[in-house]
């Protein structure tokens, strides 16, 4: 039996029921896993590459993590941030570096790393959505060639199909809710960065029908997207 492993953020945290309507992408990823390989998801809200290592988090993956294993990689967004100096990393050097830790220590172990950039923001101007992400999935993106690692550009796919369903269609993928729609937010919210559940699984489904494509290992971990 193998196992998938999960780092990330809040895109791709896994949460309860007193969090509904937000989901994440783990969650979905976790339902395409086939029933003999186990998703074990250490993503968690607010980490960057800098953060997840800073507080252990990788530790329990480097000694359980085995060969034939996945270690799939989703963080960036909050290493952009300049300001928090817990999370901020150069987008060109220690981003890259942490990455290289996770990966090298899936490869040493004989596990498969997979990197994928982070998806874009629901943010659109004159009905053009715009890459908000500072470099940081391009700087990934070049880098996984360099190292030929395994990757998603989910920044880009996302891009692409934000575009094509245009600024108000996309509003059913985010956190985007009236007041006292639900209980969670009596006031209303206007989230278009975190994702409901139809947009965790269009988000997780996009970077998983573009693995197949690309990873020929895909079968032995995945069951098929309809």
């Amino acid at each position: 039996m193998a196992n998938i492993y999960l780092i990330g953020d809040s895109l791709t945290h896994d949460y309860n029921y007193e969090c509904y309507p937000q989901c994440g992408m783990g969650e979905i990823i976790r339902r395409y896993a086939k029933d003999d390989v186990k998703v074990l998801n250490y993503a968690h809200y607010g980490l960057s590459t800098r953060s997840f290592l800073a507080q252990g988090r990788f530790e329990p993956i480097k000694k359980a993590i085995a060969k034939n294993d996945l270690l799939i990689i989703i963080l960036g967004t909050n290493d952009e941030v300049v300001d928090n100096p817990i999370k901020y990393t150069n987008k060109d050097k220690e981003y890259l570096e942490n990455i290289d830790i996770f990966c090298s220590s899936a490869i040493n172990n004989g596990a498969i790393p997979i990197v994928v950039s982070s998806p874009c923001k629901r943010e659109f101007i004159n009905g053009i959505i715009q890459n908000v992400h500072n470099g940081y999935p391009e700087a990934l993106i070049n880098h996984a060639i360099k190292k030929n690692y395994h990757y998603v550009d989910l920044n880009k796919l996302t891009m692409n199909l934000y575009q094509s369903l245009g600024e108000e269609k996309t509003k059913e993928f985010h956190l985007i809710y009236n007041p006292n729609e639900y209980k969670r937010y009596p006031d209303g919210v206007n989230d278009n960065t975190h994702f409901n559940y139809l947009g965790a699984k269009t988000i997780a489904e996009l970077m998983l029908k573009n693995l197949k494509e690309t990873f020929k290992e895909y079968d032995d971990y995945f069951n098929q997207i309809d």
